[in-house]
């Protein structure tokens, strides 16, 4: 689920139906928007809004792709360019983009592997790269700091967080200084691994 950055629009993806609800927020009353529940791929797991509100995306985990939909007011409609495939066997769990909306990232459950797409404001370039969050990791979602400057995803498959830094310009990954993932401690503490996160880095393209 996810609010627009304006806070006037509200969307939701339905699994289950294979689509995206998306309503207009007006105090404490939604309304669905028109043509809403909208279509998707397969199996929907989540969506983000651009930061400046003009684009929704929806990870279609169950057919290896991303829907996109135009956003102007509240009306919200499928590009012309509707999808883009994040790759065969891949299984994209969670959208973000980072403060500047100058990168759409993807936490790629099967692929182990957070995926990266540039976004120019209007357009998401399909031809975009992937990095790993370590073996077996099952990245189930990922969110970048306020400042952009850090970018972390939560392992279900290594019960780990990775954390990369993003330096400029914003298509540059790579692990923090000494960097690796951190997991949680038996104590219910957490503990950090530096070992986990030398072989991390950028990776190749994903065309």
């Amino acid at each position: 689920v996810a609010f627009s950055s304006s806070g006037t629009l509200l969307a939701t993806a339905n699994t289950l139906d294979n689509t995206v609800s998306v309503f207009s927020v007006s105090g404490t009353t939604l309304t669905p928007v028109p043509g809403s529940p909208l279509a998707t791929g397969a199996d929907p797991a989540s969506v983000a809004f651009s930061p400046a509100g003009n684009l929704l995306v929806a990870a279609d985990a169950g057919s290896s792709e991303l829907s996109l939909f135009s956003v102007d007011g509240i009306s919200v409609a499928p590009l012309g360019t509707p999808t883009i495939s994040t790759g065969l066997g891949s299984e994209p769990r969670a959208v973000t983009f980072n403060p500047a909306g100058s990168l759409l990232t993807v936490a790629d459950e099967q692929g182990n592997s957070l995926l990266f797409y540039p976004f120019n404001g209007t357009t998401v370039n399909p031809d975009g790269w992937s990095v790993s969050t370590g073996e077996s990791a099952e990245p189930l979602s990922a969110a970048f700091s306020p400042s952009g400057a850090l970018l972390a995803s939560a392992n279900f498959g290594t019960n780990d967080i990775s954390v990369f830094s993003v330096g400029p310009p914003s298509a540059t990954i790579a692990s923090p200084s000494g960097g690796g993932t951190y997991a949680r401690g038996g104590g219910g503490g957490t503990s950090f691994s530096g070992g986990e996160g030398d072989g991390k880095g950028v990776g190749g393209g994903r065309g």
